[in-house]
């Protein structure tokens, strides 16, 4: 949105006027990794096996496959693609509807 070749209005006064800070006209996105790429296809893949695994079983899975990954880049990269793991909570704290309530 910013044009740089603007005859009449500056980068500076462009920033102030869209509210963005100068520094974002410098950053250039890196784009995806191809090491990135071959984790995303190969963590989809056993997702859609066990969705109910998270980061730590699915870096398990991973390194029996020969891709060492650390388990933060895991949850980085399950973050990014939108994955949960599947589980049901435990229902510890619902009270049975037949007990009675104690005051304190």
């Amino acid at each position: 949105m910013v044009d740089r070749e603007h005859p009449t209005l500056s980068m500076t006064r462009q920033h102030d006027l869209l509210g963005v800070s100068r520094s974002c006209l410098y950053f250039r996105s890196q784009g995806t990794s191809g090491e990135d790429l071959a984790l995303i296809q190969a963590m989809d893949r056993q997702y859609l096996e066990t969705p109910f695994l998270w980061s730590r079983r699915i870096r398990v899975w991973l390194e029996r496959q020969g891709m060492i990954v650390g388990r933060k880049r895991m949850q980085g990269l399950m973050r990014t693609m939108g994955l949960r793991a599947i589980y049901q909570d435990p229902g510890t704290s619902r009270p049975a509807p037949e007990h009675p309530v104690f005051p304190y």
